[in-house]
């Protein structure tokens, strides 16, 4: 039972990992620099990856202070219309985003 948690859990955080570095290396970084290389973009999406884990470490000390309870925590943080929102999601409401733009080219 606790492999299978700790793989869900995985699987989750896996998810807005690849999310969000694929947000950052082709919505930013490959705007501002389009002629990057495909190693260039590899580093710049491992960056930005590593940068959300540093982030997430340092955001459990403040956890911690703001609420002895994680759920509730939780519940403050995430209205109930996010819970259904994929990590992506915020790329669609820039509406520049290329994720979108790809999926809606004409073919």
């Amino acid at each position: 039972m606790i492999a299978a948690l700790l793989a869900a859990l995985m699987g989750g955080m896996a998810s807005v990992f690849n999310s969000t570095s694929t947000l950052v290396t082709l919505d930013f970084y490959k705007k501002l620099r389009p002629k990057a290389s495909e190693k260039q973009l590899v580093l710049i999406g491992r960056a930005a990856t590593a940068v959300m884990v540093v982030l997430g470490i340092a955001w459990v000390p403040l956890i911690s202070r703001i609420s002895g309870q994680l759920y509730i925590y939780l519940q403050v943080c995430r209205p109930t219309s996010a819970r259904r929102l994929p990590p992506v999601h915020p790329g669609h409401f820039c509406g520049h985003g290329s994720i979108l733009r790809e999926l809606s080219a004409p073919c």
